[in-house]
């Protein structure tokens, strides 16, 4: 037992000093069983580089204290990350049934010391939705990416507050200059009115592939992506590839 202790620290000595590089030589346990002793006790003895040591929670919500469906987006314009997430109603009053999980905005945190502390900067400014449902839109489980020189937001919408599930809700497309105000593209054409919690990645290939949940299927997670001009038939079945990922793609509208 203490071997393999010893040999996971020294594997954690290894990661941490080569900062999470790709391009860094990480040892592997059956590695670092095969070093001579005095190069592993050397590697065990290594002292840890030095760094912040981030808090636990590492972070909450002021106004809720529910922060839920985090992701992380570094923001050129002020040199700091930016945290987006759902700003969860834990602590609402007067919310029957599920109530309190709608009704959210989506949160923003941002750190200036590579993540281990965080700050809270307030909301992102949003308008999507709220012409016809000032007073009681829900955004959820934002997805943030940088492409040349545009932040794009996917985010999950749901037109109410309500106090079960049975109600649609869509994925929509957000583009902004800085991060922090955003512009409507319009909503992502998934066929379906039950769409939710968006992840975008662009392939090796330079074309884009979304995830999501479709809560209307057996089985809920769907993906599509495919060339720039049409998806793959197996892509949840859908035909036409939709506009938000042409524009990526594309680099335009």
């Amino acid at each position: 037992m203490k071997f393999w202790k010893d040999a996971y620290r020294a594997i954690a000595v290894v990661l941490i000093s080569s900062n999470l590089s790709a391009t860094a030589g990480v040892l592997t346990v059956a590695e670092t069983a095969d070093l001579p002793d005095r190069a592993r006790s050397s590697a065990q003895a290594a002292p840890p580089p030095a760094g912040k040591l981030a808090p636990r929670p590492l972070y909450r919500d002021p106004p809720f204290d529910a922060p839920t469906d985090p992701v992380l987006c570094f923001n050129a314009e002020s040199g700091k990350w930016f945290m987006y997430y759902t700003a969860r109603r834990a602590t609402a009053t007067n919310t029957p049934g599920v109530t309190w999980v709608h009704g959210s905005n989506i949160g923003m945190a941002e750190s200036s010391d590579g993540g281990a502390t965080w700050t809270y900067r307030g909301t992102a400014d949003i308008s999507y939705g709220k012409e016809a449902h000032p007073n009681d839109y829900t955004y959820w489980a934002p997805e943030v990416i940088w492409f040349e020189g545009t932040y794009h937001m996917y985010l999950s919408y749901v037109p109410g507050i309500f106090t079960d599930w049975n109600h649609p809700r869509e994925i929509v497309h957000l583009t902004s200059k800085d991060g922090v105000k955003w512009d409507t593209v319009g909503k992502v054409d998934l066929r379906s009115d039950k769409t939710i919690d968006p992840c975008v990645i662009q392939l090796t290939n330079g074309t884009w592939r979304m995830w999501y949940k479709d809560e209307q299927k057996p089985k809920p997670l769907c993906y599509l992506g495919g060339c720039l001009t049409q998806a793959h038939p197996a892509d949840c079945g859908f035909d036409t590839y939709i506009h938000a990922l042409q524009t990526l793609s594309l680099g335009g509208t």
